[in-house]
């Protein structure tokens, strides 16, 4: 037996290990958040069937199940299941880095119904891998998945945990509601998972508070094989606030182990001591950028805050404020330890504020140094377009069209199935209340909230091809997947029931006698009597850049991707070209679709011409494929400003020289840019005004013109 003792020590808390499961772990797949350790990529859910329903989902090539683990693996056991499975391969996998891979088994024929099937893992392995490499035909199911603890190690490991809760090395334990003198205990159970015996040095408690710590009993200092020990903490505040001190448990035989003790008294921890600084940002894109900034002490973690605006910020103390939060115009981006983050919902041509503050404690006894918060902003770019990127198009031309074919034929694709590891959760998903996550339905507005994994079958949403499946001259180009199939430049989050079932194969247009409606979309009949389907105002314009976006890209010899006049036998006529021209310019391109154009180039490696230049559609007959030198975009824009007969704006878009004349006196121009920030403003006096003032940098703007009875909001975009 031996006696622990306690000394001062300044000591640095160890990194935590991040992503491991515990052994044994299981899951049952019950549409909660996966397990730590636990990640799936593109898999749904069997929500009526399994063995013990419901299930997971592999429904195509490349879908997977992964498992991380810390500890040396047993048995694994699962049950699994096909679905009308046949002549694919679905594979399980280990491995002991996580790169390389040894097989377990192959399944080229499944069970039916669900069948247990359980295997022997190396001892070495610390993950394991559910993949359909292939499919053929089929689907897969597979449910209560579990791996055991190895049960022979050969050497001695040492596991703690507290309330059944398994602990990482490093991990913190708060201990709060107390008052000085009070008295609460915690149990630490020391468990040996090897099968030989754990050798323990010491026990020691270090740290400023060191004193507001004791031992209620002593342990052997042997623990044999598969056994378990307890040590009491006894945490006995001294002063109020913050009584924090490190446990160090010193083993002879194997890893060392540190839990960070964090006692509050009182009604909450002590503030933070350390200034904040050099908060800076780094890889600055329309899409995304990242921030870092110091910290001179040690906290318990950093509220990080976003806004549009640099309105004032009220905290309270005792309050826990979650990523997806609102504090009056600032949302929480982050709330731990991290010093470097990258903020979700980042878009183009916008000027963001942040602020960081730093933070003891937890849950409700939180305190905020709020007289030390550090704050900057930053202007995201316009566009990532090179600046080469359009040199051999010439307007103009005769040769315009195949011009533009060449500079954007050329591109990477990925499967349809991995849209959501490819753009919805890098780039479409925001955060919301509660770390939650949320995506809307571009065609009827509709906003899905869910918790990761994402399951499309779950929140009732689909990918919706703008330009249709059914209208491709290459159809069915499913299976295989052929490009034109997987392009992110056309495919979007929609509402499946609702909406993209609606649409069907069926034109856009404008609905002028509703048949059904959706939120903000209708379908209907055109003044033609044809039924049509009409998305929101705010994707009237992406849709119509989407389309034409297909028509340049895929177009060639081998097949005209021009626009139909007829679509199908039950649908006796096609996609009208002048409404998607209207829509074009009438919703230019916004923040959000420059942004998701970049981020689509960024990976893909391709670019819409019409997002970038809108008025690139009038030169094209959508129809025969052929270059017009038609209506220019700067006459058809006079045709659709809203709302505004008396005014004309020419041309639009423009290139920073451009004109208004109104059918009455104008007192006053004012240019604002999308988030309303007034970039210029002038006192006209006059019936026509010419714009000569500094460049604008690429964007969306909005003018506000001002006649005597009238205040008149016309859009306008630089490229």
């Amino acid at each position: 037996m031996f006696k622990f003792i306690c000394i001062f020590y300044v000591f640095i808390l160890p990194s935590t290990f991040l992503g491991q499961a515990n052994l044994p772990t299981y899951y049952s797949f019950d549409l909660q958040s996966l397990p730590s350790g636990w990640m799936t990529k593109n898999t749904s859910y069997y929500t009526g069937s399994g063995n013990t329903p419901p299930a997971l989902k592999f429904d195509n090539s490349a879908d997977y199940l992964e498992i991380h683990f810390e500890e040396s693996p047993g048995v694994l056991s699962y049950f699994i299941v096909g679905n009308l499975f046949s002549g694919g391969d679905f594979v399980i996998e280990e491995s002991v880095t996580g790169n390389n891979w040894s097989v377990i088994r192959v399944y080229n024929n499944l069970p039916t119904p669900y069948t247990l099937f359980q295997d022997t893992l190396n001892e070495q392995s610390r993950f394991i891998r559910f993949k359909y490499l292939n499919k053929a035909i089929g689907n897969v199911g597979l449910d209560d998945v579990s791996i055991s603890l190895g049960a022979n190690l050969p050497f001695p490991k040492l596991r703690c945990s507290i309330d059944n809760l398994f602990l990482k090395n490093g991990s913190s334990q708060f201990i709060s509601g107390l008052d000085i003198g009070g008295l609460d205990t915690v149990n630490l159970l020391l468990e040996n998972i090897g099968n030989v015996e754990l050798l323990i040095d010491s026990v020691k408690i270090i740290g400023d508070s060191l004193g507001s710590y004791y031992f209620a009993n002593t342990l052997d200092n042997v623990i044999d094989s598969m056994s378990v020990d307890t040590l009491k903490i006894v945490f006995n505040p001294t002063v109020e606030g913050s009584n924090y001190a490190f446990l160090n448990v010193y083993v002879h035989n194997s890893d060392d182990f540190t839990l960070n003790l964090k006692g509050i008294a009182g009604e909450k921890a002590s503030a933070p001591e350390g200034i904040l600084s050099n908060l800076y940002f780094s890889d600055l894109k329309t899409y995304s950028l990242e921030m870092n900034f110091q910290y001179d002490q040690v906290a318990d973690g950093f509220l990080v805050l976003k806004s549009n605006h640099n309105t004032p910020l009220s905290i309270s103390d005792r309050v826990r404020y979650v990523v997806g939060n609102y504090i009056g115009d600032w949302m929480v981006v982050s709330g731990d330890t991290s010093k470097l983050i990258r903020p979700k919902s980042i878009l183009a041509n916008t000027n963001y504020y942040f602020k960081v503050v730093a933070f003891n404690g937890e849950g409700s006894f939180l305190n905020y140094d709020q007289s030390n918060i550090l704050e900057s902003n930053v202007l995201t770019p316009s566009s990532m377009q090179p600046n080469d990127y359009y040199s051999n198009v010439i307007l103009k031309d005769e040769n315009f069209i195949s011009q533009l074919n060449s500079t954007i034929s050329n591109h990477t694709s990925f499967p349809y199935s991995d849209y959501v590891e490819n753009i919805l959760q890098p780039f479409e998903m925001r955060d919301t209340l509660d770390h939650q996550y949320v995506v809307t339905c571009v065609y009827s507005g509709e906003n899905a909230i869910f918790d990761l994994p994402f399951d499309w079958s779950e929140i009732g949403f689909s990918r919706e091809h703008s330009y249709c499946h059914n209208w491709m001259p290459s159809n069915p180009a499913n299976n295989p997947e052929k490009p034109e199939y997987q392009d992110l430049h056309h495919l979007f989050p929609v509402v499946f029931k609702n909406v993209n079932e609606t649409r069907s194969n069926y034109p856009l247009g404008e609905v002028k006698q509703i048949v059904t409606s959706y939120n903000e979309c209708k379908f209907g009949y055109n003044n033609e009597g044809e039924l049509v389907f009409e998305p929101r105002e705010e994707h009237k314009g992406d849709a119509a850049r989407a389309i034409f976006y297909m028509c340049i890209a895929y177009h060639s010899n081998l097949g005209s991707w021009n626009l139909k006049p007829i679509i199908s036998s039950s649908i006796p006529y096609g996609q009208d070209q002048d409404i998607l021209k209207k829509w074009n310019l009438m919703d230019l391109p916004s923040n959000w679709e420059m942004s998701r154009n970049d981020y689509v180039a960024s990976i893909q490696g391709n670019r819409n011409p019409f997002v970038d230049h809108p008025e690139y559609a009038c030169d094209i007959d959508f129809y025969t494929m052929d270059y017009i030198d038609g209506l220019n975009c700067s006459e058809l824009s006079v045709l659709f400003i809203e709302d505004n007969q008396d005014i004309t704006l020419s041309p639009n878009p423009a290139r920073n020289n451009f004109t208004v004349s109104s059918n009455n006196l104008i007192q006053r121009i004012s240019i604002f840019n999308e988030i309303g920030v007034e970039v210029h403003s002038e006192i006209i006096k006059k019936m026509e005004w010419e714009y000569n003032g500094r460049a604008l940098s690429k964007g969306v703007y909005f003018l506000k013109i001002e006649t005597k009875n009238k205040e008149s909001f016309v859009k306008l975009i630089i490229h």
